[in-house]
């Protein structure tokens, strides 16, 4: 209970100093393609590949790879651990690797037939600079805590509202929240295997001097086998 107040609460304040801060907007793109396997009833593989295009959708910023493994051990909880390689555009248009390790736990909580709401917990761990840097590595370690509401009005249908918030957690100057993303999605079940989603989020920078704030309509395709 605690955790969905400080979800809450962090949520609403970010929305009023957001419009006390100048900003940097700009528009994206995000189109994603997964496959999924299914270990056991419990278990689930998975390779996603994702590009992400920025500045007002015309150049491609940040592609990735990820392969994750999850499981659910009880009906409410879930765990996951996955690997993420990162190619992020720099100002010179080069693009620099980046690794990235997390480990999640998350539980769901079904109000009716209908309606879940989950809360998630990420540990991240990233690895950048890599040979930019006088000791040839970066290492950041944030929190992503995640609230999302679920609604499912037919089978093959799902609605969702989605609030996150990043937490800093190796920041010499001092650990903050650095960033916040909040959404709405739509996934459909075209078949027993295949499903795609369409959501818009708003991926907004707070804490630093002229903060970004990105808005992103996103696709997925995703497929079972």
């Amino acid at each position: 209970m605690n955790r969905i107040k400080f979800l809450v609460t962090g949520f609403i304040w970010v929305l009023v100093s957001s419009g006390l801060q100048a900003q940097t907007n700009d528009a994206g793109l995000w189109l994603g393609l997964k496959f999924e396997k299914k270990l056991h009833n419990w278990a689930e593989l998975a390779l996603s590949q994702e590009m992400r295009f920025n500045e007002n959708i015309s150049e491609l910023g940040t592609a990735f790879t990820e392969l994750s493994y999850s499981t659910g051990w009880h009906s409410n909880f879930n765990g996951g651990i996955a690997y993420r390689f990162i190619q992020k555009r720099q100002l010179d248009d080069s693009y620099e690797i980046r690794h990235r390790y997390f480990l999640e736990l998350s539980y769901r909580y079904k109000f009716n037939r209908a309606f879940s709401l989950t809360l998630r917990e990420r540990f991240q761990n990233q690895y950048k600079d890599i040979n930019r840097m006088s000791d040839g590595i970066t290492k950041e370690y944030s929190l992503r805590s995640k609230m999302s509401l679920k609604y499912n009005p037919a089978k093959k249908l799902t609605l969702d509202a989605s609030c996150e918030i990043f937490y800093q957690l190796n920041n010499p100057e001092g650990n903050e929240i650095d960033n916040l993303r909040y959404g709405l999605g739509a996934g459909y079940k075209l078949t027993k295997k295949q499903s795609i989603e369409i959501f818009y989020l708003i991926d907004q920078e707070i804490h630093v001097n002229d903060p970004w704030t990105s808005y992103v309509l996103g696709l997925g395709y995703s497929f079972e086998f």
